[in-house]
């Protein structure tokens, strides 16, 4: 027995070489049969194409094409396992496993029969690549043919049959394996899992009395180094003290020499601009009596050549048409150059700079405040306004900003505050901003925000710079108007909003002529604007009764339609562009003869277009009177008159939300909130909180449209009687040039005459029954074109009788028909024509009406 041993195992050892060799060569062979079905092309066989492809585009040429074929005919896409099983084979092969070829051969086999079985279901679902192929009808192949459609799907339905499938190739899979096998890597895989459950305990054991011996010495070297700690940081914090002490000390000493190197800078400053303005002026007056010199001598020039015209006695209207005296007027009587009124009408600039106090200690008042709420902060920097100053506070990592902003009372209380702002967080810059009231303010006046390089700056670009202040930093604040392009003010009384338009318009009047610039003001309480009366910038007095707003807006709205055909007609988009066109004149070739009359040229353009701004100086008032035609004009103004030249500027003391509308708001997205009673009130005006913080005497929020974020700023001041000595100055070289249809249309409506909208004519025959709404009405009806009663009562809010009074009123003078039951009623006459509102009604047929006119 002992001798027999070895030769069995020499004789294994004989039997698995040559089995090794075997399976390396098959392991080489198995790569042919997966290229032949990677590069499978059934134009390659014969039976299924003829001609066939020559040459083959099989990688393994005729052979695996045939090959192939013969695969998919017999076993569908299961001849895809043929290679894997070879491969599997050759491996166990070449690695030396006691392998029974074919015993593992047949149950691979099973397998193979069982799968082609389950394929043959999914015929629906591979006819696409079964097409491709071209392999016929059978995914499975004739075996998955025979065996599940011919078989098992007959007898047992499909679900049984692929129960019967997946069975078999489990028990196939199974057996191909060996169940001893199986059951030996259970078994190894237990006691692995065993072995390392084990080895984690004791590990686990060893590093817990480790950790509890370091946490012994952790203990007592922590102690150790707390009482050594302490030590170091009672003698660090002392000597902290003292060098924070000697630091601030010294900063506080530069920072004063600083600011007074720097005042001293900036009064020289001042005074070399005011030396070189007072030069400019006076070079500017002397060019300017020389001109009028020049004009007085020229027209003492014509008087002695020409004989004396026979005077005609006529009244002397105030006002004038700007036309007709543009274009009558000889070139010997033009009026002189139009100059703009000086600085120095206005008050010399306050005495006294802002007291800003210990702003290190509140720093430190800040942050010692939140860190007891465990808000750690640090205060970055520190912004010196004339009115507040900012410090901002960058917040520790994790801490929500949100935090801090709910702090603004705690604050208050800590700094003895009468009011502190949070901006949280700044725009653009990643830190908290802390605003908080210096404890006495830097004067900020007109005069010294026109005298800034800015401001000349800005006057040269844009086109209507709106003057407003100086923001928290110090920096003046000038908007353009057109760029808003409508602004709306609001705030509570005595909160600053009339000196801001005050401002505004005292920076418009001291850098736009009325050629530039038309003016239209509106105010209820009739002493605001009062001192603007006879203007040359106004288009008609300022306007003070609220029925005659409604007419002022109309006109306006005329005034956009016929600029729009004039922008139209000069083939640009907006005004600007229409201004800065190039007009090209063509010159006379031929010389007139003097005995033919020339013929009448069509109407030129006009070269320049003034730019309008409508300021209405209390819109709460107007919308009790007459708000759904107010509210409806201006809304339409602020939707289209932006192209043409024409701006809304738009106070109101209170900011609710049956006075700026949401319509109106929408169309508003320059916003300036002053001091407010209420957070609802401030999110009224501007979408947010914040206008209920504001200290009030002007101090401002002010909502950009272009970033859409609020800047704090202090209003500009300017005193009545500078405002007074600046529109005197303006008086005193121009009139007033009104628009005379206005005009008289205005006047008209004091003795109640006048219905229709400037440029109509009125019988004043009173056939509207006194409704001051039915102008309104017809322009509803031309805009909508319908004409019905419900749709009356939604536009206006009004109620059924008044609506169907009006439509009554439309029927009678012909303008629509009958009412139809629920439909709206039948227009009779054209709008893109004359609107004939003040024609004769039915029973005033043989009646004289008034002259029709067209409605703008």
């Amino acid at each position: 027995m002992s001798e027999a041993k070895p030769r069995t195992s020499k004789s294994t050892a004989a039997t698995e070489t040559p089995l090794r060799w075997l399976g390396y060569l098959l392991i080489v062979l198995s790569v042919f049969p997966v290229l032949s079905l990677v590069s499978y092309d059934s134009g390659d066989v014969f039976w299924i194409q003829v001609p066939r492809n020559d040459p083959p585009a099989n990688l393994i040429g005729i052979a695996g094409a045939l090959g192939t074929a013969v695969a998919y005919l017999l076993f569908g896409f299961g001849a895809w396992l043929l290679p894997a099983g070879m491969l599997i084979f050759s491996i166990r092969l070449a690695a030396g496993r006691n392998v029974r070829p074919w015993r593992w051969l047949g149950w691979c086999l099973l397998f193979l029969v069982a799968c082609c079985g389950w394929l043959q279901l999914g015929d629906n679902l591979l006819a696409g690549a079964m097409d491709r192929l071209g392999i016929g009808h059978n995914p499975g192949g004739l075996a998955g043919w025979l065996l599940m459609s011919c078989f098992l799907e007959p007898l047992i339905s499909p679900v049984g049959g692929t129960l019967v499938v997946l069975t078999l190739m489990l028990i196939a899979l199974t057996m191909a394996i060996g169940p001893h096998a199986i059951g030996e890597g259970w078994r190894d895989l237990r006691e692995r899992r065993r072995q390392w459950v084990m080895n984690r305990a004791d590990q686990t054991e060893r590093l817990e009395l480790e950790e509890r011996a370091l946490a012994r010495q952790l203990e007592r070297d922590r102690k150790a180094a707390e009482r050594e700690a302490g030590r170091l940081a009672r003698e660090a914090a002392r000597a902290a003290r003292e060098a924070e002490r000697e630091a601030r000390r010294q900063a506080r000493e530069a920072r004063e020499q600083a600011e007074a190197e720097e005042a001293a800078e900036r009064q020289r400053a001042y005074e070399a601009r005011k030396e070189q303005l007072r030069l400019e002026r006076e070079r500017e007056a002397g060019r300017v009596e020389a001109q009028r010199a020049a004009a007085g001598q020229a027209r003492a020039a014509a008087q002695a050549e020409q004989p004396p015209a026979p005077e005609t006695p006529a009244a002397r209207a105030d006002a004038t048409p700007a036309a007709a005296a543009a274009d009558n007027a000889p070139d010997d009587q033009l009026p002189s150059p139009y100059q703009l009124p000086s600085v120095d009408l206005l008050a010399p600039l306050p005495a006294g700079d802002a007291v800003y106090g210990d702003v290190d200690q509140k720093a430190d008042t800040l942050v010692k405040t939140l860190s007891e709420f465990n808000i750690p902060v640090e205060v970055t920097h520190i912004v010196k306004g004339p009115v507040v100053t900012s410090f901002e506070l960058l917040p520790a990592p994790g801490i929500r900003v949100e935090r801090i902003a709910t702090m603004a009372r705690n604050l208050e209380m800590a700094l003895k505050a009468t009011s502190i702002r949070v901006e949280a967080p700044i725009p653009g810059k990643g830190v908290v901003g802390v605003e908080m009231p210096n404890e006495k303010a830097s004067p900020v006046t007109v005069r010294e925000i026109l005298e800034g390089e800015r401001w000349a700056a800005c006057a040269r670009e844009m086109e209507l710079p709106g003057l407003l202040g100086k923001n928290v930093s110090g920096q003046d604040l000038i908007i353009d108007l057109t760029s808003m392009p409508h602004l709306l003010v609001a705030g509570a009384t005595n909160s600053g909003k009339s000196v801001c338009i005050n401002a505004i318009l005292t920076g418009l009047l001291m850098s736009r002529t009325p050629e530039q610039l038309r003016l239209v003001l509106v105010d209820p309480k009739i002493v605001e604007f009062a001192p603007y009366n006879e203007l040359p910038h106004l288009v008609v007095p300022v306007i003070t009764d609220p029925k005659k707003v409604a007419l002022g807006l109309r006109w306006a709205i005329h005034e956009m339609e016929k600029r729009y055909k004039l922008l139209n007609a000069a083939g640009v988009r907006n005004i600007s562009a229409y201004n800065r066109r190039e007009t090209i004149v063509q010159p006379e070739l031929f010389g007139a003869d003097e005995a033919v009359a020339p013929e009448p040229a069509a109407p030129a353009l006009p070269a320049r277009l003034p730019y309008i701004l409508i300021v209405i100086d209390e819109l709460a008032d107007l919308m009790l009177q007459a708000g759904p035609e107010i509210e409806n004009g201006i809304t339409r103004l602020a939707q289209l008159s932006r192209a043409v030249g024409i701006h809304l500027l738009i106070a109101t003391q209170r900011p609710s939300v049956n006075v700026i509308t949401g319509t109106i708001k929408a169309n508003f997205p320059g916003r300036i909130a002053f001091q407010v009673a209420q957070r609802v009130d401030s999110r009224t005006i501007l979408d947010g909180m914040g206008a209920e913080t504001l200290i009030g005497k002007g101090d401002m929020l002010f909502l950009n449209p272009r970033t859409s974020k609020m800047v704090r700023a202090q209003g500009a001041y300017i005193g009545d009687d500078d405002a007074k000595r600046v529109v005197n100055f303006i008086r005193g070289q121009s009139r007033p040039v009104y628009i005379k249809e206005v005009q008289d249309r205005l006047a008209a409506s004091d003795d109640g005459t006048a219905d229709s909208t400037p440029g109509e004519g009125g019988s004043g025959d009173g056939s509207d029954g006194g409704d001051e709404l039915y102008e309104a009405a017809l322009d509803l009806v031309r805009r909508t074109r319908r004409a019905s009663t419900s749709s009356l009562q939604r536009a206006f809010r009004i109620g059924y009788t008044r609506a169907a009074r009006l439509m009554d009123i439309m029927e009678a003078r012909g303008i629509v028909g009958p009412p139809h039951g629920s439909d709206p009623r039948e227009i009779l006459i054209d709008f893109d024509g004359e609107i004939p509102n003040n024609a004769a009604s039915p029973d005033e047929v043989d009646a004289p009406s008034g002259d029709a006119a067209e409605e703008p």
